[in-house]
């Protein structure tokens, strides 16, 4: 009693403190406690929402919104991928699903499945009785999620939401469904879960942000699958962001067609047609106090490649942003003079450069790019990684390569392997020794007798994996809510 006493006590600032010191589930649980606790835990245990297309969640979205002190402390509304397949299978369809060792596996994995006990060994057949509960519990999500998009039930309810949420600054519309380990409220079924184009999340998103009484600082788009949704999306997303005032941009595209076969060749050319479209460079103008920028374009079939946009359809030459100090783009098709001139004319300013998969055209070199950084930025962060492609300006550029270095193409190309993205993931030597001459005075020039992989599976690339440490700034998906501590810590409320 008496420890509860003393902890009463504490100065308010001291259990704001405490509690930004804590995971957002653990201060759902001390909330539990006491009312003190409770109204400064509102601040704290609900910075990040999560919800799918589904009406328990939008259900949430209102009561959040409607608490007097929580709705003030909501930063982050995550709009998540997936949905249940629009084709309604037949119980007979639905039966022959558990012998899908991914789905019975998927499905046995839920807390709440509606399967009898006994059901939860592999090798124990799911008769038709036993899977009757699951099947009707599918049913019933069909329907619900049918009658949400028929009736734009999520679109209505962010519009509503949003701006009882004076807190917000970021709106995540996340359609990448390729992370290890994520949950969906949907795995307690034998069907595949369904991922859409991104579009609803995102234009839904700026339905409900678009306006002026609301201080967002951050979008983001994460999978959208541009061949869908094209300029029509950024039109909108545009004309919703003309009220804001934004901080920071991040948007990834994914550039596959899925109406073409995996081995036609033009899969990014709705891509193409859309970034010359100049939508995406339309949006970035119209956001003059940009602090970061981060644009990339994905593939997610292996048997896609290419570049969909250049640079100048995505940044308009010569514009400038007077606070820009995060810049990361994927993808892109560019000249040196082109990037550098970018680049110098927020020299000022910038201080975070990340590249990746990024090629010079027009016979432009990337060891002649890395010498004009290196004289002028003064960068704190840079990684380069993935396929640089360019080619040598200047015969003196061979007297660096090493005889060996897997320079097996073209005499004039060049075409290096500097690296995965993923800060996990070990860097060759080559590329740790260039971030680290472009970010320190005295570091030695990477590019005396160097020698550069050509590909991920060079025969060299064990030597180079090696004392590695994760760098500052790395991206971490952020961990799904758990739907019953935020319930109890709501109900507390």
């Amino acid at each position: 009693m008496d420890q509860i006493q003393h902890e009463m006590s504490l100065p308010v600032e001291i259990v704001h403190m405490v509690f930004e010191n804590l995971s957002p589930s653990e201060v759902r649980s001390v909330r539990l406690t006491c009312k003190k606790f409770a109204a400064v835990g509102a601040k704290h245990g609900f910075e990040e929402i999560h919800f799918y297309l589904r009406r328990v969640d939008l259900d949430k979205l209102i009561a959040i919104a409607s608490h007097p002190l929580i709705s003030k402390g909501v930063k982050k509304l995550v709009y998540e991928p997936g949905t249940l397949p629009c084709r309604r299978l037949s119980f007979e369809e639905y039966s022959e699903r558990n012998n899908i060792h991914i789905y019975r596996l998927r499905v046995e994995r839920c807390k709440k499945n509606w399967l009898p006990s006994h059901t939860q060994d592999w090798e124990t057949p799911i008769s038709p009785d036993d899977i009757l509960e699951n099947y009707h519990q599918y049913n019933k999500a069909v329907d619900e999620q049918e009658d949400i998009v028929r009736k734009f039930e999520d679109y209505h309810v962010l519009e509503s939401v949003m701006p009882r949420l004076t807190g917000l600054k970021e709106v995540t519309a996340n359609n990448k469904f390729a992370v290890a380990g994520r949950k969906t409220p949907f795995d307690a079924f034998f069907v595949p879960i369904r991922y859409s184009s991104g579009g609803r999340q995102m234009e839904s998103l700026m339905s409900g942000g678009g306006r002026r009484d609301l201080q967002i600082q951050s979008i983001r788009g994460l999978g959208i699958q541009w061949t869908y949704e094209g300029s029509f999306l950024f039109h909108k997303v545009t004309e919703a962001c003309e009220n804001m005032n934004l901080k920071s941009i991040q948007f990834e595209f994914d550039t596959v067609d899925f109406s073409l076969s995996a081995d036609e060749d033009r899969h990014i050319d709705k891509t193409v047609q859309n970034v010359e479209a100049g939508e995406i460079a339309n949006l970035l103008q119209s956001q003059p106090d940009l602090e970061s920028l981060d644009i990339a374009f994905t593939h997610s079939s292996p048997y896609v490649m290419g570049y969909p946009a250049r640079l100048p359809n995505i940044i308009t030459p010569g514009f400038r942003w007077s606070n820009l100090r995060d810049v990361r783009l994927r993808w892109i098709l560019t000249e040196r003079e082109e990037l550098f001139a970018f680049l110098q004319q927020h020299r000022s300013t910038l201080q975070v450069l990340h590249l990746h998969y990024c090629r010079f055209e027009n016979n432009t070199s990337w060891i002649k790019f890395f010498s004009q950084m290196k004289k002028t930025m003064k960068l704190q962060d840079v990684r380069i990684t993935g396929y640089l492609t360019g080619q040598y300006e200047d015969p003196s550029e061979y007297d660096y390569v090493v005889e060996g270095s897997g320079e097996d193409m073209d005499d004039s190309e060049q075409n290096w392997w500097l690296g995965h993205p993923e800060p996990e993931r070990p860097l060759p030597m080559f590329t740790r020794k260039l971030m680290d001459w472009l970010i320190r005075d005295h570091a030695p020039d990477p590019f005396i007798n160097f020698k550069i992989m050509t590909s991920p599976w060079d025969e060299d690339y064990d030597e180079y994996e090696y004392d590695y440490e994760p760098m500052d700034g790395d991206f971490q998906d952020p961990s799904i809510y758990e739907e019953s501590d935020l319930e109890d810590s709501m109900d507390s409320s």
